[in-house]
């Protein structure tokens, strides 16, 4: 008969002896095996930490990286070479630098006798390596300065044209610096402040503080970061021009020569209007109060690039508009008429209600064939004998209307408040000219042909479908005069971006009350017909042909024509600059693509400089920095 498996076994009870003596053995051998668990498990952690011990002087010894407090023996400066040439056949590099220019994806290697370039007893020290290959994949061999310029190749300045121009890499008898920043540096920038009770948003200049790039490009100049110690402006052959003094700061901006311009600040005590009242006359009067206000002074490099010299540059009177790493061709006239404009500081009085002291311009646009050209040094030297009079004296001449206004007529002579040069047969032009009531006080943007004619107006009045309001449409100059406002003010393969706000006439009619119902950006042909781009995208920059759109943090690139040229999937795009536009993925790479969205920088950077001039900085964790610059024949 099988046992039953559910029965119980029949087992008699153990004695109290028995059970006590058995109870101990288990103690016993718990114990016993607890201890032997113990010591192996120390053993496994002794062993773990020797390991990483060993990791991590390894990686020392081989130059992964530097402990602050720890000079390196000149002994091991080289392990990690030393390390790579036993697994791998390693060349001397053809040219001087951190690059081979026979094979991109070979290791860089150092010529430790080679001499510094010494200019002017400024030295830029030799850097002793890398961290890591030169990453490039082979699918992406650049050719070398050299052998482009053997075929015909130079570096220009031109838009970048994907059927003739090439990428090529460039490398300087120095090496470039390892890290990617090593200190800060401020820049240009500019605060916009969007009122949450209808008004306008409004923006003012400012500065902030960021990461400043090792090799940092400004319009065509390299500023270079010697490993934190001092910094240098270099030229794109690589010669060393100067020590740099950063309280010269980049002003994005370039003189009538075309040449980059630099400025510095200082104070200077003025007076300012402190609340305004309607005197005698009628006309405002103001409150004035005393206070420091901050100027600009603003400098170029001098002969052959050794020092800093002072321009007559005003940024009212010869600024290009916007303010960005812009080729010298940018905003230069693009007609026979040229633009003539006179300067004076009167007080203006903005949307919300402040006044400032301002250079306030007055333009027009002559021929050289016109013979009524005023006498603009005349209208000055009236201006400034005017300001210099008594209020009962400039009463006095608004009565008997013997103002220089009322000599020159240089409301009529000149009557855009701001204008910027043709391009492609037309220009912008800014005007308080206001045809309704009440009154609109803004400066409204208009668009002129050759004759100046007005080529569209945006003043639609119509009946908003989404809020049930009675609306009108006006353009104004962009907010901000920086790089994020690239497109407007001038037009770009028959196109041009404008700010356009629409406001609620109904409230404004009524009540005197400003309430803006959009204020978004549009592009518009030369009729003023807008581009239909892609439902609730927001124009980001339009350049090239090419339109940056965003959406929901994605962006992407579009043409006029109502294509993508880029599918917006990626998490940041720059405007296109000189043919060459730059993204960066979900992953946080970094890349390059043309007008016809090819990539000609791969998707394996940290950071990729926008163009400037003939000129791409590149960075990358495993690469360290590459410089390219855009060749042509």
């Amino acid at each position: 008969m099988k046992n039953d498996p559910f029965e119980k076994p029949n087992i008699s009870s153990p004695s109290a002896p028995e059970k006590n003596s058995r109870k101990e053995g288990l103690l016993h051998r718990w114990f016993f095996a607890e201890k032997k668990e113990k010591r192996a498990y120390r053993g496994r952690a002794g062993a773990l930490i020797l390991l990483a011990v060993l990791i991590v002087f390894s990686l020392y010894y081989l130059g992964v990286f530097d402990v602050s407090f720890i000079e390196r023996p000149d002994a091991w400066k080289d392990n990690a070479q030393k390390f790579y040439s036993i697994w791998f056949d390693v060349e001397e590099p053809a040219q001087g630098g951190n690059r081979s220019s026979a094979d991109p994806d070979d290791p860089p290697k150092k010529d430790q006798n080679k001499t510094p370039d010494t200019v002017s007893s400024i030295t830029i020290e030799i850097r002793s390596g890398h961290r890591g290959l030169d990453g490039v994949s082979r699918n992406h061999v650049y050719r070398t300065r050299e052998e482009l310029e053997a075929e015909g190749y130079y570096i220009t300045d031109r838009d970048y044209d994907p059927a003739s121009s090439e990428l090529g890499r460039i490398t300087f008898s120095f090496d470039f610096p390892d890290e990617f920043s090593y200190r800060k540096m401020k820049t240009r920038a500019w605060s916009v402040t969007t009122p949450d009770n209808g008004e306008p948003s409004s923006a003012e200049e400012t500065s902030k503080t960021v990461d400043r790039p090792a090799v940092y490009l400004y319009m065509g100049y390299i500023i270079y970061d010697d490993c934190g110690k001092n910094l240098y402006i270099i030229d794109r052959d690589g010669s060393v021009l100067m020590e740099y003094d950063e309280s010269y700061m980049p002003a994005f901006a370039r003189d009538e020569y075309g040449r980059p311009l630099f400025y510095t600040t200082y104070k200077y005590w003025a007076s300012v209007p402190s609340g305004e009242t309607v005197g005698a006359s009628g006309e405002p009067e103001y409150t004035l109060k005393g206070t420091y206000l901050t100027g600009k002074n603003y400098y170029a490099l001098g002969y052959g690039g050794r020092y800093f010299t002072w321009v007559d540059y005003v940024e009212e009177r010869d600024g290009r508009g916007l303010n960005f790493d812009f080729p010298a061709s940018y905003g230069t006239p693009g007609s026979y008429r040229y633009r003539i404009g006179i300067m004076s500081p009167k007080y203006s009085t903005f949307l919300d209600g402040k006044s400032a002291l301002v250079n306030f311009m007055n333009w027009n646009y002559y021929s050289p064939y016109d013979y009524d050209v005023p006498d603009v040094q005349a209208i000055v030297d009236a201006e400034k004998a005017f300001s210099l009079l008594s209020d009962a004296e400039k009463r006095a001449a608004r009565e008997s209307k013997t103002t220089p206004e009322d000599i020159y007529h240089t409301s009529e002579v000149l009557p855009y408040l701001a204008a910027y040069n043709y391009n492609e047969g037309y220009a912008t032009v800014v005007t308080r000219d206001v045809d309704e009531e009440p009154k609109y006080e803004a400066e409204e943007l208009r668009v002129i042909n050759t004759t100046g004619y007005v080529m569209f107006t945006p003043r639609k009045k119509y009946v908003d479908p989404e809020t049930d309001s009675f609306c009108s449409d006006r353009f104004l100059l962009p907010l901000s005069k920086g790089e994020d406002s690239v497109g407007h003010l001038y037009y770009d393969n028959g196109y041009l971006r404008l700010r356009k706000i629409t406001y609620d006439k109904f409230q404004l009619d009524e009540y005197g009350d400003m309430r803006i119902q959009s204020d978004v950006d549009v592009l518009v042909n030369v009729y003023g017909t807008e581009l239909q781009i892609p439902a609730g995208y927001t124009i980001k920059g339009y350049a090239d042909g090419v339109v940056t759109l965003e959406k929901n943090g994605k962006y992407g690139y579009f043409r006029t024509d109502g294509t993508w040229i880029v599918e917006p999937t990626y998490k940041s795009a720059s405007a296109f600059h000189g043919g060459i536009g730059v993204l960066t993925d979900e992953e946080g790479n970094v890349g390059a693509v043309n007008t016809d969205g090819h990539l000609i920088l791969p998707f394996k950077y940290s950071y990729v400089s926008c163009r400037s001039d003939g000129l791409i900085a590149a960075y990358s964790y495993t690469g360290g920095w590459e410089l390219f610059g855009v060749f042509t024949k």
